[in-house]
């Protein structure tokens, strides 16, 4: 099956993915037609295959590999594979897709050899060649060692004088890259787009406005249009965005990176720009120690302010609603209201002191434990909201108690308490937490502290301790890293599944690889988010397929 295909379209491989591009719609000239608006790029193919060859083989799919590599090589003789592969994509005149393939090809006869299987290709002369593909004709022009492929004969007549400069150093980069310069899309096609997004958020607006009151409608339609506006700017101050996939064998990882890249001195430049210098108070956060970490850093502009605090005090009344609908009693909603009262002025106050700065630990150790923490304008008030609202409970069995001011460490004061499972509660949640869930919340004058589960109160110290001297050279936005090998354990610990068990069994082998981490970087005019997965990650996913029931190979 896999040989078939790969047998079809090799010739019109890379016009593949754009052949339904034919069916936009005809629209009015703009001068930037014939610029490229889309570049995917291939690495040669020696060393994509190869990488290609890893990954599947990591994932215990090597007879995938295999056929991959079989089917490929019978159809690209004649082809470089020291150099790479691109498809380039503009606009004609008349905004008609213009996909042109290219390949290296050093021998054009060995090349068409295989391919006369499926249909006759005529030498058109001058290096130009036509064949049959299904019912549509692709044709051909050799030139300066490049096979360039198009839909119209007319495209092959400009042809760029060095297709590398096309791709740029996307290969260098990257296994597999996909390019957008957004600038050169026309303008009336963003137009459009953006008209399509204010239609279907009117559709939407209307088919939900039976079910709401009329603050509830406007409430929804003021958040709705903040973030179609937000949506208008990316498309308008993007100059480019990039998709890119490649392999670090030496490393024995993978990655997926996704950048954006904004028009000098637009709005969206400008907060990449406040980015550049950033600063953490919590640089504790960020840590490889602990199966899970968070750590996130940003800064608002006081427009960030404003398309936020819609979409918070929606869910502050969301929850409201929710108390009402669920049936509790009316002196529990008032109680509720006075609470949130206090936190919405804090959470309003810090976004408008324009930092955004905290984070996340996760520990497995004996036991689920999280410490969790981050700036704020007032701490001091939130533990004042604290109390007061936990006076006016009863003090029942089933409510939490909490011991305020209980001990100070570091300049954070704790409130030690604990919260009883409610009876319903299932076995997972009893297996993690016990009859009781711990708690720790500590405040600060500028920062708020939160710790769950075993030991939580001397986790949340150790925390305060390490972070007191923890430094970074240089702040990111944000840096997430996760160790699979302990969470899977973990959870099948909790709830044995067959698949997961597999999982944990294969991981085992690759505890110094087993991580998944996701990282941003700040770039000139822009940001780069990097995902990256290791080794371990892909096999224990084989063998999860593996013992599922899928169908896998030998693994190295």
């Amino acid at each position: 099956m896999l040989k078939s295909i790969v047998r079809r379209t090799t010739l019109c491989a890379a016009l593949a993915s754009t052949a339904s591009l034919s069916m936009v719609p005809n629209l009015r000239a703009q001068d930037n037609a014939n610029k490229p608006l889309l570049m995917v790029s291939i690495a040669p193919l020696d060393q994509t295959l190869k990488n290609v060859g890893y990954v599947t083989r990591a994932a215990g799919a090597a007879e995938v590999s295999g056929m991959m590599s079989a089917a490929i090589n019978a159809y690209t003789a004649g082809v470089d594979r020291s150099k790479p592969i691109g498809l380039s994509v503009s606009l004609d005149e008349n905004q008609n897709p213009l996909p042109i393939a290219f390949l290296p090809v050093q021998n054009v006869e060995d090349f068409f050899e295989p391919l006369k299987l499926f249909g006759e290709i005529d030498s058109l002369g001058d290096g130009l060649y036509a064949m049959s593909v299904g019912p549509q004709s692709v044709f051909a022009k050799s030139k300066g060692g490049w096979l360039f492929i198009a839909q119209q004969e007319e495209i092959l007549e400009k042809l760029p004088a060095d297709p590398m400069a096309l791709i740029g150093k996307m290969t260098e980069y990257y296994d597999l890259s996909v390019r957008v310069d957004v600038q050169n899309i026309p303008a009336n096609l963003k137009d459009l787009l953006i008209d399509q997004m204010k239609a279907g958020f009117e559709r939407s607006l209307a088919a939900q406005s039976g079910q709401q009151t009329e603050e509830e409608r406007l409430a929804a339609e003021a958040m709705g249009l903040q973030q179609i506006e937000q949506m208008e700017k990316m498309i308008r101050e993007t100059k480019e965005a990039v998709v890119g996939w490649s392999v670090d064998q030496a490393n024995k990882r993978t990655f997926i990176d996704f950048a954006t890249q904004f028009v000098p001195g637009t709005s969206l430049d400008k907060q990449v720009a406040g980015l550049a210098n950033l600063k953490t108070q919590f640089a504790g956060f960020q840590s490889n120690e602990n199966p899970g970490s968070l750590r996130m850093t940003s800064v608002l502009t006081p427009e960030d302010v404003q398309q936020m605090m819609p979409t918070v005090n929606a869910a502050w009344d969301n929850a409201i609603k929710q108390m009402e609908s669920g049936g509790a009693s009316a002196k529990d909603i008032e109680t509720a209201k006075e609470l949130i009262k206090p936190l919405r002025e804090v959470i309003e106050a810090t976004f408008k002191e324009g930092v955004i700065d905290g984070g996340a630990l996760v520990n497995l150790d004996g036991g689920l434990s999280v410490v969790a923490g981050g700036r704020v304008a007032d701490g001091s008030k939130l533990a004042a909201t604290l109390k007061q609202a936990f006076g006016k409970l009863k003090g029942g069995p089933g409510e939490p108690k909490i011991q305020f001011d209980a001990s100070t460490h570091k300049n954070v004061v704790f409130h030690v308490g604990e919260a009883p499972l409610p009876p319903n509660a299932n076995q997972e949640a009893k297996a993690v937490f016990g009859d009781k869930v711990r708690f720790v919340v500590g405040t600060s004058d500028k920062a708020i502290y939160v710790a769950i589960g075993k030991d939580c109160e001397a986790r949340l110290k150790t925390f305060l301790d390490k972070n007191a001297t923890a430094k970074l050279d240089k702040t990111t936005p944000m840096e997430m890293h996760t160790d699979v090998a302990p969470i899977l354990a973990f959870v099948n610990s909790i709830q044995p599944n067959p698949a997961v068990q597999k999982m944990s069994e294969k991981i085992q082998e690759y505890l110094s690889n087993d991580s998944v981490s996701i990282s941003t970087q700040v770039l000139p005019n822009g940001l780069r988010y990097r995902m990256i997965v290791e080794e371990g990650i892909l096999r224990a996913a084989g063998a999860a397929a593996k013992s599922s029931g899928g169908r896998g190979g030998q693994g190295f």
